[in-house]
């Protein structure tokens, strides 16, 4: 897995601080590599933990304009035959009128209110139908509006039915699955959770400092944050008030945070930063990589020097 953490300022300007680990792992845990997990377009940057993929590389590109969604489902169900449901939002995105019959005819009984919906799985399906009549579709901003990203719940199923089929512990599947955390500038500065099943949520259960955080360093992120390791942290380099958390604070407090879930084996490489402002959002990423690679090569020219003779 990996670990990532956003964290919303709560003084000063509006903004949001978004971090993330760079370590992946192929093939099972057998080969690890180091690359981006935080992915970014016109109003939001989000970083991702789970399962790295061809899929989950599809969905980005999908997300970002760069392929249909026609072309996104045909992808990660691998030309398998699809669920209506499947139809009914391909439908919806792309025609209205036949998108509201064809839901009619397959799910009628959710327009009528003399059937009232009565499981999850009904009542999901139902709000899912409410789409239908009116949308102005971008898939991430209709995410953030509707508080539900379907999307990526279709994305987390495909791999489960994908993957089913080549395993006898089908249920180990579930703990890989994707999450994401998802920063937006509009309408206005928002920050959220996103679980496999493409429910979105805006904060954890701290009473103060809004943020929210997934993988497998998760937890060390969470005890971090909420017992105040930070005031104890030699990287932190500014006083902490988590009653008044500007943008600097949530740097420091996102990469002390970051630097703590190191310790969780699946979480490393080196940090990247992005910062989620009204008008701007703006990644770090090269620049930590670049000054590190500059600093290691510093390093080595110190050690190098050591030994080296100099002439009589």
């Amino acid at each position: 897995m990996s670990t990532v953490l956003g964290i919303k300022a709560n003084a000063g300007e509006e903004s949001v601080v978004l971090v993330a680990d760079t370590q992946f792992f192929l093939y099972g845990d057998y080969f690890k590599i180091i690359n981006s997990k935080i992915r970014m377009g016109k109003s939001y940057a989000l970083a991702f933990t789970g399962v790295a993929d061809k899929y989950v590389e599809h969905f980005f590109s999908y997300i970002a304009g760069r392929r249909s969604f026609e072309q996104f489902m045909k992808y990660i169900c691998d030309g398998k035959p699809q669920h209506p449901i499947f139809d009914l939002w391909n439908l919806a995105i792309n025609n209205k009128p036949s998108a509201e019959e064809f839901a009619k005819s397959s799910f009628g009984s959710f327009f009528e209110s003399k059937h009232p919906t009565k499981s999850k799985a009904d009542q999901y399906v139902a709000s899912l139908l409410s789409l239908v009549a009116d949308i102005n579709y971008n898939p991430v901003q209709t995410a953030v509006e509707r508080r539900q990203f379907f999307e990526f719940m279709l994305l987390n199923g495909a791999y489960i039915r994908r993957e089913s089929e080549k395993t006898d512990e089908p249920e180990e599947l579930y703990n890989d699955l994707t999450e994401l955390v998802i920063a937006s500038n509009k309408p206005s500065i928002e920050l959220f959770l996103v679980n496999s099943y493409g429910s979105l949520s805006k904060s954890s259960d701290s009473e103060s400092v809004d943020y929210v955080t997934s993988g497998t360093g998760s937890k060390i992120v969470k005890e971090y944050i909420d017992s105040g390791e930070y005031e104890r942290d030699s990287i932190v380099k500014e006083k902490i008030n988590l009653d008044a958390i500007t943008t600097s604070s949530a740097v420091w407090l996102a990469i002390g945070a970051l630097k703590r879930a190191l310790q969780d084996a699946k979480t490393g490489g080196h940090i990247e930063l992005v910062v989620v402002k009204p008008d701007f959002i703006q990644s770090f990423g090269d620049k930590v990589r670049k000054d590190l690679s500059k600093a290691e090569e510093e390093s080595y020219q110190e050690i190098a020097d050591m030994f080296t003779v100099k002439p009589s």
